[in-house]
This record gives C-alpha cells, structure tokens and sequence, in this order.
C-alpha cells in the first residue's frame, strides 16, 4: 500500500508539469489568432520544427532515466555532463547549419516566398530558444529519476507562468514574435536555476 501510494503520488507530480507543458505549448495559437492565417501558419510550422528537435532531446534523456535511477551519483554524474554539453554544441551546431542551408530548405520545402520568409524570421529567433531548451529534458530526468518529480514541475510552472504573462503585455508591440521573444527570455531566466538545483542534488544524493 505504501508502494503504491508511493508510485501515485510520484505520478501525479510528474503529471502536473506534463499537463503544464500542454499549455504553454497552445496558448500562443489563440493568442495570435487576430494575425493574419499566414503568419499563424508560419509560427505553427516553425513551432512544430521545434517541438520536433526536442523531442529527439527529450528521447535521449528518457533512455538515461533507467540508469539513472539505479546507478550511484560517482557513476552517473559523468554522463550527465558529457551528455549535457554534447547536446549544447550539437545545438550551437544546428544553429550553424540553419544559418548556411535554412532557408533554402524552406524554399524548397513550402514553395510560398511569403511563408518561407515568415518562418524564417521566426526560426532565427527560436533556434537560440532550442539551444537553452536542450538543456533541460536531461536536468528534469535526473530530478525525476531521484524521486523529485515536484521540481521538474515547479520549474515547468514557473517558466510558463513568465512566458505567457510576458506574452501578454509584448503583443501589442510585437504581434507575431511576442510568444516567442517571451519563451526565450522565460527559459534563460529559469534554466539556470533548473541547473543548479539539480547539480546540487545528483551531488547529495
């Protein structure tokens, strides 16, 4: 019984940052539903690009979960740095490669020089929120994995809670790129924070 509330409870925590995450990844839809259906279109297809790299981050940190769950902190806390600047410099690569290919993929892929300049723009700006966002998944598995679920979502709930409330009030200056500009300037305050806290654990624990 005490298992099973146990594994309850680590669950619904864990839930709560997934479910949180849910909704910082819609609400910027709705909010640029006054745009034009072209530049909702563009954010859309650049968002989704995103969402598609990160998932790929966010598979890596799944498959440490297991060892990190039942190997001693000595072992571990190696991997987790190598993996961690690893991924940041795949990212500062990526950005490399956006920058000398991008947008003629773009061209090449969506056939609208209206669309491809839209999100375009947008991916400037969002490949830099990708390189900070590749650091996270890692941190909040290794919270995860030694039974701090709670953090992972506090930290979920606070990034959310700056993006949108800055989305808000940059939208009537900046239309298409206030979610953006907000997500990005949300997750460089709080992923340092994230680091830290769990540096601080998989050395204690």
């Amino acid at each position: 019984l005490v298992v099973a509330q146990t594994l309850i409870d680590f669950g619904l925590k864990n839930q709560e940052g997934t479910l949180v995450g849910q909704v910082q990844a819609q609400y910027a839809k709705y909010l640029l539903v006054a745009l034009s259906p072209l530049s909702l279109s563009g954010y859309v297809i650049a968002q989704g690009l995103v969402q598609k790299a990160a998932g790929a981050v966010t598979q890596v940190s799944s498959a440490l979960y297991p060892a990190s769950a039942r190997v001693g902190t000595h072992n571990i806390r190696p991997l987790y740095y190598r993996l961690q600047f690893g991924l940041f410099f795949l990212a500062l690569l990526g950005i490399g490669i956006y920058e000398l290919v991008g947008y003629s993929f773009l061209s090449w892929w969506l056939h609208s020089s209206e669309l491809v300049s839209i999100v375009d723009s947008v991916l400037k700006v969002m490949v830099w929120y990708f390189a900070v966002l590749v650091l996270c998944p890692l941190a909040s598995t290794m919270l995860d994995s030694r039974g701090r679920p709670e953090l992972t979502s506090l930290f979920t709930l606070v990034t959310t809670v700056i993006e949108i409330s800055l989305a808000f009030i940059l939208f009537p200056r900046f239309g298409l790129f206030a979610p953006i500009y907000s997500a990005l300037i949300a997750l460089v305050l709080t992923t340092p924070a994230l680091l830290y806290v769990t540096d601080r654990i998989i050395r204690v624990k």
